[in-house]
């Protein structure tokens, strides 16, 4: 398996750093937006090859961020949990991304991540 680096866009703290530690534990290098950074300046920054996004991230979870982001050829998983507000059925139709549903699918994200490596 190769090392993959993964940006997290995620509105919890704790939950992202659980999700990082999720990405670690599968062998992965984990990385977030910076204080006060832009989610496109995370992305060219950190040129990550997969990108998970809470779907409640209000700046990264939107056509305006994923379309580019796949553009760069990273792939975009979003995260939904229990307490995600928004209904992101258009944006994994138009950007055909793929969504997993926390905390019951985190096995998947290993398995997604492995799959794009």
């Amino acid at each position: 398996m190769s090392r993959q680096s993964v940006l997290i866009f995620f509105d919890d703290s704790l939950a992202a750093a659980l999700i990082g530690a999720a990405v670690e534990l599968a062998g992965h290098a984990t990385h977030f937006a910076q204080s006060g950074e832009t989610a496109r300046a995370a992305l060219r920054r950190t040129r990550p090859q997969a990108v998970l996004i809470d779907c409640n991230h209000e700046e990264s979870c939107q056509d305006a961020f994923v379309g580019p982001a796949l553009m760069t050829g990273a792939r975009v998983i979003l995260l939904r949990t229990p307490r995600t507000q928004r209904d992101v059925r258009e944006l994994t139709e138009h950007c055909q991304v793929a969504v997993l549903d926390l905390p019951a699918e985190i096995e998947r994200l290993a398995e997604l991540l492995r799959a794009g490596a």
